[in-house]
Formats: structure tokens, sequence, C-alpha cells
């Protein structure tokens, strides 16, 4: 029987889908199946209901977002802190997807097989 690997975030398990059709991704452009999506902004409505998740985001969103450059901050700086808020806007976006759905269970979902650790992550 083969093995899967089952990411564990707090007390969720959440299996990971796999598919054989691709699309774009409205949120970051790049192109992976449309459970795959739907996957990653379930996974970012988990991480960042908590209490300690949306505190983290504002901690993320004080220092990409709402920081401010000086007049004379050179263009590497710029880039690299423009990159940074478009991380975050592609965190964000996941989150806001994630919870169009509905909320995300509480409750655990048990896998068919047990959970391993040393599984590879599937590629996706």
């Amino acid at each position: 029987m083969a093995r899967r690997s089952w990411p564990i975030i707090g007390r969720c398990v959440i299996p990971q889908p796999r598919s054989d059709r691709l699309t774009l991704s409205p949120i970051d452009g790049h192109q992976r199946s449309f459970e795959r999506e739907a996957y990653y902004n379930k996974l970012a409505a988990i991480l960042f209901s908590t209490g300690g998740g949306k505190e983290f985001l504002d901690y993320l969103r004080q220092i990409t977002i709402q920081a401010i450059c000086e007049p004379d901050t050179s263009d590497l700086v710029l880039r690299h802190r423009e990159g940074a808020r478009w991380l975050f806007a592609v965190i964000q976006a996941r989150l806001i997807a994630g919870q169009k759905k509905g909320s995300p269970s509480r409750e655990p979902a048990l896998p068919p097989e047990p959970y391993l650790a040393d599984d590879p992550p599937l590629a996706g």
C-alpha cells in the first residue's frame, strides 16, 4: 500500500488532493490544479484564523505593507520591499479565498493511513 503525506496543522489533518488538470492561479500566477488552489486557500484560512496566526499576520503587515522608506532608499532595498509586499498580498489573498468557502473545521479529519513524518511532500 502506498504511503501518503498528510500535513498536520494544529489539530487538523488535511489530505493533499491530486489532479491532472492544471490552471493558472489568479492569486500568484503559477500553474496548478484547481484542487491544489483550494487546498492552499483552506490551509491559509486554518493557519491564520487562530489568535497567534492573526497576530503573526499583523506583524507581517507591519514590516511589509506599513513600512515606509526614506527618500534616499536604494533601488535594491525598494525591490526587496516590493517583493515582500507582494508575498504578503499573496498570503492575504489566500486567506480571504479560504474564508469565502466557509470556516474550516476545527475537528481533525483522520487520514485512511497513519501520518508518517518522513514521507516526501507531494508535488503540486
